[in-house]
């Protein structure tokens, strides 16, 4: 890969705001990232080739969009883009990102592992079996404490990754440049390290990846219902995120199964694509399990793990392939 298409071709604007690490998250309609953008008036559009500032009328391709974060050249963007896509560059060039911050240490509100009642109100606010809420308890994976003011429930990889939900089902509401959201990441997290990765011990066992925090508890659920052992949960939170590549040493020889979201704009595949592109690249051996096609009790289409626990009766025997 030579020219700047083949540059485009496998590094998008997402991955360039990940490992920018730009605050909020790339989508069709989010905040500008570099400067305060009160009310969303940006875009990433194109599969996250192009960008788009309403306010500024400025747009461009992945080395725009690092030169307007960064303040570099355009060329100089360039060739950062080319080096993060891995691409042969012998000028060795490897600026530090002018508007990157040391990174905030990630600390837990007080919090505790709950009890039954609190197990219990996560269960049917997931729809998932109790018991599987009480093992994520005790792996130390959730907890519970008050997040922006509201009872909540927290699952955190300890110096790495914490992601809160309120305990009455409710959004966040706006707070700061933060809007409306289900979930609340906490100051200091990384979301390129995967939750779960502290349960990877056996060698020999196969892991099954997620996307989002609700995901990964259905995934207990599953192991739980189906008295599975061997296989591991490991979920990333957000889409938008690469792998770590400390985290991928993981991963490494290991069998891998990603449950891609089935979403209507096809994300949730094109970050399942990306991760096994990143988890082939250290030997593992990938599959992945589609919910096409699959109708939930209500009615509604299974478009992730989570919903997968509310399938209607008769699609139950297609989720006989559902663990590795």
């Amino acid at each position: 890969m030579k020219n700047f298409n083949d540059v485009k071709a496998c590094y998008t604007i997402r991955d360039a705001w990940h490992d920018l690490n730009l605050a909020g998250e790339p989508k069709k309609s989010c905040r500008c990232p570099w400067r305060e953008d009160r009310n969303p008036s940006f875009s990433i559009h194109n599969e996250g080739r192009r960008f788009k500032d309403f306010s500024t009328d400025e747009s461009g391709d992945v080395a725009d969009f690092v030169a307007s974060a960064t303040g570099w050249s355009v060329k100089d963007s360039l060739a950062w883009c080319r080096e993060r896509a891995c691409i042969n560059f012998e000028s060795g060039f490897s600026p530090i990102p002018k508007r990157q911050e040391p990174r905030r240490e990630l600390v837990i509100p007080p919090s505790d592992p709950g009890e039954n009642s609190d197990w219990l109100a996560v269960a049917k606010l997931r729809g998932i079996h109790p018991y599987a809420v009480e093992v994520a308890s005790k792996l130390g994976i959730l907890v519970f404490g008050k997040v922006c003011g509201y009872p909540s429930w927290i699952l955190n990889e300890p110096g790495k990754i914490a992601e809160a939900r309120r305990m009455d089902g409710e959004v966040f509401p706006p707070m700061g440049t933060l809007g409306k959201r289900k979930a609340h990441t906490l100051a200091g997290s990384r979301k390129d390290w995967p939750l779960g990765t502290k349960m990877i011990e056996n060698p020999a066992a196969d892991i099954f990846l997620v996307e989002g925090g609700p995901d990964w508890l259905a995934a207990i659920h599953f192991l739980v219902v189906r008295k599975r052992k061997g296989l591991i949960p490991v979920a990333m939170m957000g889409r938008a995120n690469r792998i770590s590549p400390e985290a991928l040493a993981f991963f490494e020889g290991r069998r891998v199964r990603i449950y891609p979201h089935d979403d209507p704009d096809e994300g949730g595949l094109e970050a399942a694509r990306r991760w096994a592109g990143q988890l082939r690249e250290v030997g593992s051996k990938v599959d992945a399990f589609t919910f096409d096609g699959l109708i939930r009790e209500d009615g509604k289409p299974v478009n992730d793990l989570n919903d997968a626990v509310l399938i209607h009766h008769e699609d139950k025997l297609k989720l006989e392939g559902l663990l590795p």
